[in-house]
């Protein structure tokens, strides 16, 4: 069989071709008529170096409390096609932004040589949770330092959000009122202590809520695996992409962005023209807050409410910069 094959490829390299198409190749003989035919197929190489990601992070406790100490489990895996020294995991308490190698601060652990396909768990304690409460964003990095030449440089980071269950009425309120892409600090601490004060002070509405617009972090888009590595490899990511439709599909981005703004930004960074927020139908309680009044309204709703609320009951407080807080009005 090897001599025939070997027979044919040598008439074929003394022969010309003919037509070519999708990789199949027509030759001719020395007098000119179609002889033979043979399938060529492109050599596919793959990187030979190690690659380092991040696959899971834990918390211990799962909720920290704000100003408490906390640890993480960090799970990383060489996806590479050799083995590679994974050199430091380096973790940031709170750090939404991506970060460069040998970036300063978080905490740091030796992860060593990891084989292909291994996973290696290590955790890393004496996190402090800020005390000021709010989203918080956990960053851990692997091969911080840079050190190893990888198959992939953009991918080494991953993230875990925390704190979000403190106030998720102050951070939906904030990224409303701002138009930011993430909930400003500022605002929502703000936003955050007059509300706890209103529900102290008047009980009756500590269980008013409101009702969100659209699923924060989240957007419904056509995008291609191009763009999800893009993604991916920016500050925006890591993301979650669940495939819904051959025309749409699910973004989940780690932290609570404002989709509105997720939708210019996928469009101008990436290319992503198809994007929508993942609205919620229905209706519901409403708490809103006026800037130049200092007003907060608090809707109780009811009545078809899938379908939108019939009726409707409101409460007007004011809060002072001491925390006082006032009912102007009830109706």
């Amino acid at each position: 069989m090897m001599e025939k094959s070997i027979l044919l490829l040598l008439s074929l390299l003394s022969s010309s071709v003919l037509a070519e198409q999708n990789g199949l190749y027509l030759y001719d003989d020395r007098e000119g008529n179609p002889k033979a035919s043979a399938t060529v197929l492109p050599e596919i190489t793959e990187d030979s170096n190690p690659d380092f990601v991040v696959t899971a992070i834990t918390l211990i406790p799962a909720s920290p409390k704000n100003g408490s100490t906390f640890k993480a489990k960090v799970t990383v895996k060489n996806k590479g096609m050799t083995s590679g020294d994974a050199g430091l995991l380096t973790v940031w308490a709170d750090k939404p932004t991506s970060r460069n190698c040998r970036a300063d601060g978080g905490k740091s652990k030796s992860v060593g040589a990891i084989n292909p396909g291994v996973r290696k768990t290590l955790t890393v304690d004496g996190l402090f949770a800020g005390a000021d409460g709010g989203q918080k964003t956990l960053r851990a990095f692997v091969d911080s330092l840079c050190a190893t030449d990888e198959a992939d440089d953009n991918n080494n980071q991953g993230l875990k959000a925390y704190g979000r269950s403190e106030d998720g009425d102050a951070e939906l309120m904030a990224l409303e009122l701002s138009g930011a892409l993430l909930p400003p600090r500022t605002l929502y601490l703000q936003l955050r202590n007059d509300l706890m004060a209103i529900r102290q002070a008047y009980p009756v509405v500590k269980d008013i809520h409101h009702f969100p617009l659209w699923r924060l972090g989240e957007v419904l888009a056509k995008i291609t695996s191009k763009q999800i590595a893009q993604i991916n490899a920016s500050e925006l990511g890591p993301i979650t992409v669940e495939h819904l439709t051959d025309e749409l599909d699910d973004v989940r981005f780690a932290l609570p962005y404002n989709p509105m703004v997720l939708i210019t930004l996928l469009r101008s960074r990436f290319g992503v023209v198809e994007s929508d927020p993942n609205i919620i139908f229905g209706d519901g309680d409403r708490i809103s807050f006026n800037p130049s009044s200092r007003i907060y309204t608090f809707s109780q709703d009811w009545g078809d409410c899938p379908a939108g609320c019939i009726y409707h009951h409101y409460w007007d407080f004011t809060v002072s910069s001491t925390g006082l807080v006032t009912l102007l009005r009830e109706y």
